[in-house]
């Protein structure tokens, strides 16, 4: 009795199916075998020449969810087709599941002697198959990880409930995916160095390639932790012990560094790949633009060293051949809503080479054309399509434009602003409360419940993007690509006007630092001439301050941080200073106007604050923003009577709290900002703190010692100190670790790259044309 079926057919495109049974065939016969367009060669899919007996032919026919009546009348057309051929010898393969009974039907159909009952491999033959080459499964990425056995790995491992929507949305795209040799390529780098780094330029898949990565260490048994922070919250989870892969998708931001990592995070970045390097059950996975990687490595020395490069794996549009970018079109079409008047349209004269050869052909700007159109759009979504492809691929820029001024109603373009000065994102409560908000100080009719969710419900998937946050019914929503937050802050530069209601109307922190950082770039676009001829900078900025210091009042008075965002931590210290030093930048470095009370109620909520807080542990991100408030402070008297007292209360913080040796790297900067010259007495004193240090680390986590000891030798370095007597037990103990975790590797390997056959370019074309013929079947 056969097993029960558990690999999913259905995930695979005609093609794919295709590639999968000529694969299959090819190890079965060891012969090769040559792919034809349908309908243009008899009807043939799959062609084997023999030159000393009859030609095979094996016609494919994906059909995983079909009725049988419904193949039987398809098959009579193939046996119309075929003739009184009899210099032919033909299989049948299809993806259906038959019966005896139907097979003895189906050879019937054709002229005696032309199709045999063991010719017709139904997909309970092609199991068999598979089970005798597994190697083909194994390579065939898209039917092995949509395999039953694989999805079970993956949904019911303690990394699915902890990152549940992750995997669903992961799972849901992974029939787009198209494997070319990046894939290999990248597994390459991360076996090597145990990290990889992708980057490339926006939009062309190095977030997809990163997620299909992440799912095959899930598949390997290896445990997912999302990175969201700073690289502290993998050295937090790391166990030595586990089979861990951490994954952190724009570690140096989305559009800009714009101060994206923390203090000495190069240096703790650098340190926990070198970690990685040693061992063999841990992977670290993450993306980044190209140009904030090259901006991040001029202003991060340790990021332009030669190890981070041996990292680091580039994706451009060069990795891709003209098949590659085929068959990523293709996938986009087959799996799309799209009428057939709209596939037909680019199947006409062949348009789809245009497409793909196209100078501004981008596989994010596909999927964005395609979902467009999706959307049933008059003019785009029928035999226009393929016209509105080529006219936006000729202008990309206008794109966004047209989608955002013309496709969509004035509730949903208010809806998007208000979601774009929330850049990393809201909960959609939340943002619920700040659309209402919204709507309420431009005097517009509120938006019911229904209203609102079918807005949300029209942008899901163009526009936004919705997920489920993990054990909780709560949705988290943001823009769904960069590339939209580039076009929104570009549309505010040459349309500041709109800032406004937005400022008057903000709900939280977050969308206040948003629109400073929006009156920036406004003020650099060609000199500010569109900001100040549509606004009265100093009084936007006059109220923006205000604002602030209204959200420091209204917390003293609650007692909480009842104005940030929920999805922050309430005892976030970093955001009390964030808010201070935006408040200060305004006041003091750009001169906007606030009431004395204001700015002493702003100041003197700041330090009760840090006083209530004193208990706590002062992070090193937190001392970043405090420097910056120094800074602020030091350049500028405008505090008045409240100067010396959050200069006292700053000394306080940075003096008294000595922990790490990041705390001493801080008070260094601290010093130099309020009294230079007191080198030698930071040496003293780091010098007294080292053996107590060490003595504290080597009674703690093992895995904590070499970032321990790495920042030690770095403040040392600075200030000129010898601290090698002090060290060497750190130092010994720190190689007493490595030969542990090297002693305890138990020898298990990744598995090999699989071989891909690729065409050569004077194929392509016809590879191409095959490819989209499928699509015309």
């Amino acid at each position: 009795m056969r097993i029960a079926l558990s690999r999913n057919y259905g995930e695979l495109s005609p093609f794919d199916f295709e590639c999968l049974v000529r694969d299959l065939f090819q190890a079965w016969w060891g012969k090769k075998l040559e792919v034809f367009t349908p309908g243009r060669d008899g009807g043939v899919d799959i062609r084997l020449l023999r030159s000393e007996r009859k030609d095979v032919w094996i016609q494919c026919k994906h059909s995983p969810y079909k009725a049988y009546a419904d193949i039987k009348s398809s098959l009579k057309n193939e046996a119309r087709k075929i003739g009184q051929a009899t210099d032919i010898e033909y299989w049948l393969v299809t993806s259906a599941s038959l019966t005896a009974q139907n097979k003895a039907e189906i050879c019937h159909l054709f002229k005696e002697g032309i199709l045999t009952e063991d010719r017709i491999k139904w997909r309970g033959d092609i199991d068999d198959l598979l089970a005798t080459f597994p190697t083909i499964e194994r390579n065939n990425y898209k039917l092995y990880m949509t395999s039953v056995p694989v999805m079970q790995r993956i949904f019911q491992s303690e990394t699915f409930f902890r990152n549940q929507s992750f995997l669903q949305a992961v799972q849901k795209r992974m029939k787009l995916f198209v494997q070319t040799p990046a894939f290999e390529q990248a597994r390459g780098v991360l076996d090597n160095t145990g990290t990889c780094i992708i980057s490339g330029e926006p939009g062309v898949g190095k977030t997809t390639l990163a997620d299909m990565l992440v799912l095959d260490h899930i598949d390997q048994g290896y445990e997912l932790f999302i990175i969201s922070e700073d690289v502290s919250e993998a050295e937090r989870l790391y166990r030595p012990e586990a089979k861990q892969v951490f994954y952190y998708d724009d570690f140096l931001g989305q559009t800009s560094l714009h101060e994206k990592l923390n203090k000495n995070e190069d240096s703790r970045l650098l340190s926990f790949m070198q970690r990685l390097e040693s061992t063999s059950n841990h992977r670290f996975i993450l993306t980044t633009r190209e140009y904030i990687l090259r901006e991040a490595s001029q202003v991060y020395e340790r990021l332009n060293r030669r190890e981070m490069a041996l990292h680091k794996y580039v994706l451009d549009l060069g990795s891709y051949n003209q098949f590659h970018k085929a068959h990523i079109l293709y996938n986009h079409l087959y799996y799309s809503t799209l009428p057939h008047s709209a596939i037909r349209s680019v199947l006409e004269e062949n348009r789809y080479r245009k497409i793909i050869r196209h100078k501004n052909y981008n596989p994010r700007l596909v999927e964005l054309l395609v979902s467009l159109a999706a959307q049933e759009e008059p003019g785009i979504g029928s035999e226009q399509f393929a016209s509105f492809m080529l006219k936006s691929l000729n202008n990309p820029s206008e794109l966004w434009r047209h989608a955002f001024e013309e496709q969509i109603s004035a509730d949903a373009r208010d809806l998007l602003l208000v979601l774009a000065s929330f850049p990393a994102g809201v909960r959609l409560g939340e943002l619920n409360k700040a659309f209402t908000s919204y709507r309420q100080f431009n005097r517009y009719p509120s938006l019911d419940n229904f209203r609102f969710k079918k807005t949300i419900d029209h942008l899901d998937g163009v526009f936004i993007k919705t997920q489920s946050v993990t054990y909780g019914a709560d949705i988290f929503v943001r823009l769904a690509n960069a590339s939209f937050l580039d076009f929104i802050e570009r549309y505010i530069e040459e349309n500041p006007a709109i800032m406004i209601p937005v400022l008057r109307a903000a709900v939280y922190f977050e969308q206040l630092e948003t629109l400073y950082k929006w009156v920036s770039l406004a003020l650099k676009f060609q000199n500010g001439v569109a900001l100040r001829a549509s606004i009265d900078v100093e009084e936007f900025l006059d109220q923006l301050a205000g604002k602030i210091a209204a959200y420091f009042m209204a917390d003293r008075l609650l007692g909480a941080d009842d104005f940030s965002m929920t999805n922050l931590p309430a005892n976030d210290k970093t955001l009390i200073n964030r808010r201070l030093n935006l408040f200060l930048t305004l006041t003091c470095k750009h001169g906007a106007r606030v009431a004395d009370d204001q700015a002493i109620a702003t100041v003197s909520a700041a330090i009760e604050a840090w006083r209530d807080r004193k208990r706590l542990t002062i992070q090193s991100r937190w001392k970043v923003e405090a420097l910056r408030t120094v800074s602020l402070i030091e350049e500028s008297d405008h505090l008045g009577v409240m100067h010396s007292a959050i200069r006292e209360e700053l000394r306080d913080i940075f003096e008294s709290r000595l922990d790490e040796p990041d705390d001493f790297t801080a008070l260094e900067e601290y010093w130099e900002l309020v009294s230079p010259n007191r080198t030698q007495e930071l040496a003293e004193l780091f010098k007294s703190f080292v053996p107590g240090y060490v003595d504290h680390v080597l009674d703690g986590d093992p895995d904590s010692l070499e970032s321990s000891l790495e920042g030690l030798e770095g403040m040392a370095h600075d200030l000129d100190v010898d601290i090698s007597n002090d060290v060497a037990d750190l130092d010994y103990a720190i190689q007493q670790h490595k030969e542990a975790e090297k002693s305890s590797y138990d020898g298990g390997g990744f598995r090999s790259a699989g071989s891909s056959s690729w065409y050569t370019d004077s194929q392509l074309d016809r590879q191409v044309d095959n490819l989209f013929g499928t699509l015309d079947s």
